[in-house]
């Protein structure tokens, strides 16, 4: 042993968080970020998979300098960058399952490997076969991209058009959906589908079935995510009429609540859904965890999980830019990448800090987390806010994450290698809300069909929130943390309560089974 115990070699047995002790087999050792580098950087396949995340890296910096003419969201030919855009958009829900990977050990390292596998699998098939004519049904009649004329079909909505609730052309992707525009817009939201996929089924693995994180994984794709998705829309920046869209993107039209829910990078309905459900799971199926001393989560596969923190950074901005109907509304895409790597970084650098205060070494687990947990907490508000606000928030929440590992692990009890509630669920649940605190209403003017013109009397005023922008002396608007609330307030709900239905079925489900075969055997005895 060189100094740092290898994968399956040791025991963490005490490692306190507000200690600076490690036991491994009554051997003290300190695992740190850069041994982990020696160690990784000596494998074979160590310099070929850093320099593939240097290629991607470089390929991050470039693309925005050259997309803006080429990503114009022409479904009908939309041209080879747009393409290889969209492909890269697929290492998002790759990042989050290495950084997930991370702090598995022994049998669960194959199991969420099989779990990433499936959630594919099973994204691809829910959303071909309703996810994405329940989300996209519709979306010929507020976007006039060429390619999808043959989605121009009002959702369904209750009482007016713009509280829309589903769509209901493209099922099977056939029909009017059965044209190359359909196809492409299909493919640049897979991304999307599979990372709200593989949280819950990645991060219950250790208290769900196989046969029960499918059906968890079909529903998410075939109807929950789809749903949420079409309620969240409303245009955004691309919208040509105000009647049409979700009734969620839709409460600053119906309700006068801001710009409507705001969710630019999917911290909601993505992340924040998927977290919940997860939190469902958790409470219903979870065995609760023997107590043992306060640990710090082991680091099992350091490298993997802080490379795939940088692979999901990628994948993320590449699944944002390579979405149609962001194209041609003058998004600030370089804003939004400052932002993102500003919350990355700081939550990275804070869940750091705290590591080195409490136990005395870096923890390259907790730094992933953290920095995951940052980049999440920017997604929704990206465009609209302030770099120091970015910096800020992303620190704070990475401050909080090894606390919050803590509060799951020992005091709920529950076991949550992936780390799904601190990053997804907490992370998702900051970033909705940092546009109505941070939005500086720069960025914005017309989102979802409100103060195309004007907002709250001032010319040229985006999204805006508690915080707005300066010298531009624009009006605080109040109501948008009300939309943000009561979008947020609308996940938890829907993720808590299909999740919970779900989850009690199948507890039940098990237990009857259970009884079943302990009656069986009984008998056999007999």
């Amino acid at each position: 042993m060189d100094g740092v115990a290898g994968v399956g070699e040791c025991e963490l047995k005490h490692m306190p968080i507000c200690g600076k002790v490690i036991v491994m087999k009554g051997q003290i050792h300190k695992l740190t970020i850069l041994q982990s580098c020696k160690r990784f950087l000596l494998n074979k396949a160590g310099p070929f998979a850093c320099a593939f995340i240097l290629a991607l890296l470089l390929a991050l910096g470039a693309v925005p300098a050259c997309a803006s003419p080429a990503l114009q969201g022409d479904l009908a030919e939309p041209g080879t960058l747009w393409i290889l855009v969209a492909l890269l958009g697929f290492l998002m829900p790759i990042g989050v399952m290495l950084v997930s990977w991370g702090g598995a050990e022994g049998e669960q390292m194959s199991s969420m490997a099989s779990a990433g596998l499936l959630a594919l699998f099973l994204a691809l098939v829910g959303y071909f076969a309703t996810g994405f004519a329940l989300q996209y049904g519709g979306i010929g009649w507020s976007h006039n991209l060429p390619g999808i004329e043959g989605l121009a079909a009002p959702f369904v909505s209750v009482e007016r058009a713009t509280a829309g609730l589903f769509g209901t052309r493209g099922f099977f992707l056939q029909g009017e959906a059965a044209g190359p525009g359909a196809q492409y817009l299909f493919l640049s939201h897979l991304p999307w589908v599979m990372t709200a996929v593989l949280i819950p089924t990645v991060a219950l693995q250790s208290h769900a079935p196989g046969w029960l994180r499918v059906i968890v994984g079909l529903l998410v794709a075939t109807l929950v995510y789809p749903l949420l998705a079409n309620w969240s829309w409303a245009g955004g920046p691309t919208s040509i009429t105000a009647e049409a869209g979700g009734w969620l993107g839709n409460l600053g039209v119906n309700l006068e609540l801001g710009h409507g829910l705001v969710d630019f990078g999917g911290a909601g309905t993505i992340h924040l859904l998927g977290g919940t459900i997860t939190l469902a799971g958790a409470f219903l199926l979870g065995k609760p965890k023997p107590a043992v001393p306060p640990i710090m989560p082991p680091s099992h596969l350091p490298m993997l999980a802080v490379l795939g923190l940088f692979i999901w950074a990628v994948g993320w901005f590449a699944a944002t830019l390579a979405h149609p109907l962001y194209a041609g509304g003058g998004v600030p895409w370089g804003t939004i990448l400052l932002n993102a790597m500003a919350g990355m970084a700081a939550g990275a650098a804070l869940s750091q800090l705290y590591a080195w205060f409490t136990v005395g070494q870096a923890d390259a687990l907790m730094a992933a987390r953290g920095g995951a947990a940052g980049l999440v907490s920017i997604t929704a508000a990206a465009p609209f806010i302030p770099l120091w606000s970015a910096l800020m928030v992303g620190g704070i929440v990475g401050l909080l994450v090894p606390l919050l590992v803590y509060l799951v692990q020992e005091l709920l009890r529950y076991r949550d290698p992936a780390g799904a509630l601190p990053v997804s669920f907490f992370g998702g649940l900051i970033g909705l809300l940092m546009v109505g605190f941070f939005a500086n209403g720069q960025y914005g003017t017309g989102w979802n069909n409100v103060g195309a013109q004007s907002y709250l009397g001032v010319a040229g005023q985006g999204v805006s929130g508690l915080m707005v922008g300066q010298p531009a002396n624009f009006a605080v608007d109040s109501s948008q943390l009300n939309a943000q609330l009561l979008g947020g307030g609308v996940i938890l709900a829907l993720g808590l309560l299909g999740g919970g239905l779900l989850f009690l079925f199948a507890r039940f489900l098990i237990r009857t089974w259970g009884t079943v075969n302990r009656w069986a055997g009984r008998d056999e005895e007999e």
